[in-house]
């Protein structure tokens, strides 16, 4: 219409709208602006004298709009090793853990979020029985929240307060007690054409400055068809932190399965996975505040 209002024929033409039966466009969510997330991790490896299987499944769900998000998330995992050794007896290492997690978020304007939540773990590789953690945050982000489906870049401080169970005394002579949990946590996330990619480090430690851990790490997801992406992360860690170890000697077989943890100054993980995701027709809202807190994720 720009170029025909510059011609003779501008005269002619008559624009009119038929507003006798405007569209009816539905704005019905029947999830209520629920997401649901569902991801299932599988490995299998072995040999004549060996094997070893895990798995791994979780779901959660989050409500997310402008102004507050909600989450809600429960996973659990086992992991078996089957070793048949020289004098024709066999040892098995089986470990199992659960967690749960509840949290929420409020956004304070473009480069503010506020939150808090809980977490809920046990994990006999950690010597965890049924323990507990709370903990609030604040985070920054150098970038306006509104450009987040974009890119961030985010400072997060937290702090809060763990109730832990063993299930035998640690080296500290503890079979439960409660510790004051702080931390700081910096993350950069960037769209790419084929997903998203992001870089991040954490600071923490359990009540006192020599008990600390940093963790440093990487998280790539490569979009398939619409709900399904290929995930794949790793990191390393700076690990000074194990209050929770088994008091005492640790015999040659725990060494050798792995059955519980042992003391150790580094840790490294990689991870490749597969996710489904489902859930509101406004999954696509954006509210990016406290997304990375790795303080809401694990105790340990």
């Amino acid at each position: 219409m720009r170029y025909v209002s510059e011609t003779p024929l501008a005269q002619r033409v008559k624009i009119s709208v038929d507003d006798s039966a405007p569209a009816q466009i539905s704005s019905r969510d029947p999830w209520d602006s629920w997401i649901i997330h569902t991801s299932v991790y599988g490995y299998m490896s072995g040999e004549e004298s060996f094997t070893y299987r895990m798995f791994n499944a979780d779901i959660s769900g989050s409500r997310i709009t402008e102004q507050w998000k909600f989450g809600l998330g429960v996973s659990g995992n086992r992991r078996e090793a089957r070793y048949e050794l020289s004098n024709d007896t066999t040892t098995t290492n089986e470990q199992t853990g659960y967690s749960y997690i509840g949290r929420v978020e409020k956004s304070l304007g473009e480069h503010w979020g506020v939150g808090g939540g809980v977490i809920g773990e046990r994990d006999t590789f950690h010597n965890l029985k049924p323990s507990l953690q709370m903990s609030a945050a604040l985070e920054y982000n150098f970038f306006p929240y509104g450009e987040s489906s974009d890119r961030s870049f985010t400072i997060l401080y937290f702090a809060g307060a763990a109730a832990l169970n063993y299930g035998e005394e640690t080296i500290f002579e503890k079979l439960e007690e409660t510790r004051f949990v702080e931390g700081l946590q910096a993350e950069f996330k960037k769209k790419r054409t084929w997903g998203d990619s992001s870089v991040s480090a954490q600071f923490s430690h359990f009540g006192y400055s020599d008990q600390y851990r940093v963790i440093v790490g990487s998280e790539n997801t490569w979009r398939v068809v619409k709900g399904l992406t290929v995930n794949l992360s790793g990191d390393a860690k700076r690990v000074n932190d194990q209050i929770y170890l088994v008091k005492g000697d640790v015999s040659d077989e725990d060494v050798l399965v792995r059955r519980r943890a042992q003391k150790t100054g580094f840790e490294y993980s990689l991870n490749v996975g597969v996710s489904f995701t489902f859930g509101s027709i406004y999954n696509n809202t954006v509210n990016a505040r406290l997304a990375s807190a790795k303080s809401f994720s694990k105790i340990f």
